[in-house]
């Protein structure tokens, strides 16, 4: 899983669309995992052009961030099956006990 990436998205959509429409777009990735409203983390090649797959949703109104991640270093207090997600795909961090 050497080739996968991790990223931080943000979608915020226009009044037409809704977050079922960005988990259709996200389906593509490896896996992805929403741990609030609008936010996901998403395990991905680095070749998937996230930003031309979700600005569809978000223009003109709405939000989109997307952000690469390093999950080498990571605390904090969330909940266990975000963990366990991370490590699933993390091979550092199926070193370290977290949650």
């Amino acid at each position: 899983m050497s080739d996968l990436n991790f990223y931080l998205v943000h979608v915020v959509t226009t009044a037409e669309h809704d977050r079922n429409d960005v988990d259709q777009v996200l389906n593509d990735a490896t896996d992805w995992y929403r741990f609030a409203k609008n936010e996901w983390l998403v395990v991905a090649p680095n070749t998937t052009p996230w930003e031309e797959k979700l600005m569809q949703f978000t223009k003109p109104e709405g939000e989109l961030f997307i952000c690469q991640l390093d999950v080498t270093y990571r605390s904090g207090w969330m909940a266990e099956g975000l963990w366990q997600w991370i490590i699933k795909y993390d091979a550092s961090a199926r070193k370290q006990n977290r949650g």
